[in-house]
């Protein structure tokens, strides 16, 4: 079987390139064409109508990660989708693709655990080069804003993988203890589209480092982080960031924690 490249031809562009807001999943029905996305570094679901119509999901959380639930049928009236924050563990909620209404139909329930414990904040980082870089904050919901707890900071910044706010139980674990949890979304990930990935790789990887070191400094000096309490953790290409941070400036670390870098 031999395909001609000149047989083919765009119909139609039903969404043309947008710099920063990548398209992570489709999924088509009969109603409606679903799209997740991400924008500002977050994910959003978007339905589209025949018309051109779009209507937006919303979601009221600080930080968020969705994922499309495949195989459904296509002549489906909702879409599903598992829904989580770093507080709040999967939901699997069916969308309507008509109204976008929302149905919980199932949901993770640790033995004990409280989703209102914890307070989710999205804040923002100045690189040295200008670049804001985005950070997902978990504390206790009764520590005061202005409480400089221990802090952990974690990321990845490689192969354009976002590092998305999942929910993690450990992490609450060592919030309970008194810490603060941080996710540092710097560049050589996807979270601001292919240019955030492009501008952490090669012979610009430094720029990595110096995001993440930007999030603990600017942690530091919000006063969300104990000044000589700061520990970082990563994880692969996580372990190569935070052991460049290391070497880069030594004395804001606490403690490092690099898992085979």
């Amino acid at each position: 079987l031999s395909l001609d490249p000149q047989s083919f031809a765009t119909v139609a562009e039903l969404i043309p390139h947008r710099p920063g807001i990548p398209i992570i999943a489709l999924l088509p029905f009969a109603d409606a064409l679903v799209r997740l996305e991400r924008k500002d570094g977050l994910h959003r679901l978007v339905l589209r109508h025949d018309d051109g119509r779009e209507i937006p999901i919303a979601f009221d959380e600080p930080a968020y990660a969705i994922e499309l639930v495949r195989g459904p049928d296509y002549a489906a009236k909702q879409a599903r989708i598992i829904h989580q924050t770093p507080a709040m563990p999967p939901r699997w909620i069916d969308i309507d693709l008509a109204t976008g209404a929302r149905t919980v139909v199932a949901e993770e329930k640790p033995r004990s655990f409280d989703p209102a414990r914890y307070r989710v904040e999205r804040l923002e980082a100045r690189a040295p080069d200008g670049e804001t870089v985005p950070i997902t904050l978990l504390s206790r919901a009764d520590m005061p804003a202005n409480t400089a707890a221990p802090l952990l900071l974690t990321g990845y910044g490689a192969y354009g993988i976002a590092s998305d706010p999942v929910f993690s139980l450990p992490a609450t674990v060592l919030v309970d203890s008194g810490f603060r949890y941080a996710i540092a979304h710097v560049r050589g990930g996807s979270e601001k589209g292919r240019r955030w990935f492009l501008e952490g790789r090669r012979f610009k990887k430094r720029n990595s480092m110096t995001d993440f070191i930007a999030c603990a400094h600017h942690l530091r000096t919000i006063g969300r982080a104990a000044p000589g309490k700061i520990v970082s953790d990563g994880l692969s290409a996580g372990g190569l960031l935070v052991g460049g941070a290391l070497d880069l400036e030594p004395q804001l670390w606490a403690g490092v924690i690099a898992q085979v870098p």
